[in-house]
């Protein structure tokens, strides 16, 4: 998503990074239970969760729709990871 901010400068500001939080964002280990959805030049997007990049049949870099979703498809799972192992 392209947002365009007009003021005295006419700049352009485009989200180059997304963050989606596995956990509420008031719970002490949402900050590291999350997968980021980056911006890699021309058009295309990787998934990194806890530092290592997502890949889909040895691709890794995806169009920005096609990357939200698998970060998206990820949040349940890595949910239920945390859960397990503090409970």
């Amino acid at each position: 998503m392209t947002t365009y901010v007009q003021d005295d400068l006419a700049l352009l500001a485009e989200a180059t990074q997304f963050t989606l939080h596995a956990l509420p964002a008031d719970h002490p280990a949402a900050d590291i239970q999350t997968v980021v959805i980056s911006a890699r030049g021309h058009g295309l997007w990787a998934v990194y969760c806890r530092g290592s990049v997502i890949t889909r049949d040895g691709r890794w870099l995806f169009d920005r729709d096609t990357a939200l979703r698998i970060g998206r498809e990820m949040l349940p799972e890595i949910r239920d990871q945390y859960e397990r192992s503090h409970a």
